[in-house]
Order: C-alpha cells, then structure tokens, then sequence
C-alpha cells in the first residue's frame, strides 16, 4: 500500500483496520441476567445524583438528561438559522470552563476560524468583530486563553461518518479520549 498511498491515508487505513478488530473482538455477555445485574450496579453508583455525567450548562436540559452521559447519543433538529450549533457552542463553552475534558467538534458547514470566533463570543458576550478590535482587553484575553489551553479539537474537513470515527481514534491514541463530540 505504500506506493499508492499517503501517509496519511496508511495511518487511517491502519486505524480502521484496528476499530474492526476492537469492535469484532470485544467480549459482551448479552443474556438478561448480567443486563440486570449491570444496570442495578448503576443505579447504586448514581442514585442521588441529579447530573450523572458532566453538566450542558443548561439547566433545563441536564434536569431531562441528567447530564452528557457517555455512550449516549443525542441529536438537535430543526430549520437553518434556528439555534443548533449556537446550542453547540454554548454547551463547548461551557465545558472549556467546568470540565476540562477533551472534546470534538466536526464542523460540516463553518470554518475552524469561524467556530473558535463564536466560542470566543459565548465567553466574551459580545461579537466577533468586537473581539477582534479589542484584544487588549482582559476578558477577550481570558477567553483566547482558556481556549487555547483546552483540549478541544475543531475540524472542518472531515465530512463521513468513517472518518470522524478514524478522528476519535486518533484522538484516543493520542490518550484524549473525547469526553463529547458534536457534529
């Protein structure tokens, strides 16, 4: 494969091909009684706890969800221009000030640059160009500051289910497992 392919493309290739084992050999006893048993033992862990998992930051939501739960999927519908990456974003802000956890966030429609200026907004409170003109000033310095040393990553050129898989692969390889991903 080396004389056809790109190193990059070895690397994913390799990382795929390492995803299907993980996944195809990975024990999992699928009989009710060990489902039982693992649920109760769950519920003993989080029983008086109203956020299971880490805080959205949106109170509302985290009273229906108990929180961003590993493994748990969730997804935002609705019309253009109705809210869902502002939602995106303000959840990742959120997370870059409570959490610290590693996170990714695969853009299918905006810039990296565009992403990191509207987080940059939800810290600062105010617009894009008003950060850019006033960089001086302390809060849009903590704010560039809190982001810059988070482990968040943005992409804006992965555009397939496989290679957002290969991404968190990489991620994880890396030992930044992301605690969330937004797409």
């Amino acid at each position: 494969l080396a004389d056809t392919k790109t190193s990059q493309e070895l690397i994913e290739n390799s990382m795929s091909m390492m995803t299907h084992i993980n996944k195809a050999t990975a024990p999992k006893n699928n009989d009710i009684k060990s489902i039982v048993t693992d649920a109760k033992s769950w519920w003993e862990l989080v029983k008086d706890k109203e956020i299971i998992s880490l805080s959205c930051g949106i109170k509302e939501i985290d009273d229906c969800i108990s929180g961003l739960q590993a493994g748990h999927l969730w997804a935002v519908g609705g019309y253009t221009n109705y809210g869902k990456t502002t939602l995106a974003i303000a959840i990742v802000a959120h997370l870059l000030r409570t959490a610290k956890e590693p996170m990714l966030f695969c853009s299918l429609e905006m810039s990296q640059r565009q992403l990191f200026e509207k987080i940059l907004s939800n810290f600062t409170r105010q617009l894009s160009s008003y950060n850019r003109r006033n960089t001086h000033l302390q809060m849009v310095a903590d704010g560039i500051d809190t982001i810059a040393k988070s482990d968040l990553e943005i992409t804006d050129d992965i555009f397939t289910v496989e290679g957002i898989g290969l991404k968190i692969q990489e991620m994880i390889i890396k030992n930044k497992k992301p605690a969330v991903v937004f797409i």
